[in-house]
């Protein structure tokens, strides 16, 4: 299990993190969602052991992660940062080999690289420089290349962690990162995702962690957490949460391009 426990942390003078606990467990997706500022990608990356969190512990499988050394780390969890960078131009399929371990066979390392480069769709541009790929197709190359990491571990569960994967793609794309996301999760890994998307997380996560403020205000089923006076409150404008056809709840914005938030009341 991946757990934070009464995480704070900050940066300067800034609090960003007050005492916030998050447990993931092997097999579960949980997302976590919230308005901009809310601490989830400080969060994520202090659960992933980037940042040492200033108060607080943070386990994966009973394991303190800031007493990992980083190769270990690297087989117990992968993370997809929100704005992945290029230090060089690489092909994709070269951008995915650095998450291999280089004891992994090259015969397996080939098989991997492959399979997972058809998963997103990109195995006929696996010799292409990253560089000259659309925005969209370079973040679901960093996709595959967190995928390959964790499926090269010799572990039986690892951790996926992914900020705004789908940000930058469109729906078909979104959609297909979501099930990727999810079939990860059925084949026992643990999956943290931070979402801006409340309706993909009601459909995908098997939990919602919301945040406001650096606090977790609400952890559990989209169902549960997810309520019109709760998101209309956070996010201060008028939010509608219907159920959907599947019994999952929809979260519809009320758009008045007329009205400012504060003059509704």
């Amino acid at each position: 299990m991946l757990e934070a426990q009464g995480i704070w942390h900050g940066f300067g003078s800034t609090e960003v993190l007050r005492d916030v606990s998050v447990k993931v467990r092997p097999g579960e997706m949980v997302a976590l969602c919230g308005p901009n500022g809310a601490g989830k990608s400080t969060l994520l990356a202090v659960m992933a052991g980037d940042y040492a969190p200033q108060q607080g512990l943070v386990h994966i499988d009973g394991q303190s992660v800031t007493g990992l050394p980083p190769d270990v780390l690297a087989r117990r969890r992968a993370v997809l940062e929100q704005t992945p960078t290029l230090s060089a131009a690489f092909t994709v399929r070269e951008l995915l080999a650095l998450g291999i371990p280089r004891d992994v066979p090259p015969e397996r390392a080939n098989l991997l690289i492959s399979e997972t480069l058809r998963d997103v769709s990109l195995l006929d541009r696996a010799d292409d420089n990253c560089l000259i790929l659309s925005g969209g197709q370079r973040h679901r190359a960093h996709l595959a290349r967190v995928l390959v990491q964790l499926a090269a571990s010799d572990r039986a569960c690892g951790y996926l962690m992914l900020d705004e994967p789908t940000a930058s793609l469109d729906i078909a794309h979104q959609i297909a990162t979501m099930r990727i996301a999810r079939r990860a999760a059925r084949l026992g890994e643990g999956v943290l995702v931070v979402l801006h998307d409340l309706n993909l997380a009601a459909a995908f996560a098997d939990r919602v962690v919301l945040m406001h403020r650096g606090r977790v205000v609400a952890d559990g089923t989209g169902t549960d957490v997810f309520t019109a006076a709760r998101l209309s409150a956070i996010y201060e404008t008028e939010i509608v949460v219907e159920e959907a056809m599947d019994g999952r709840p929809r979260i519809v914005p009320v758009y008045d391009p007329d009205t400012h938030p504060a003059q509704r009341a």
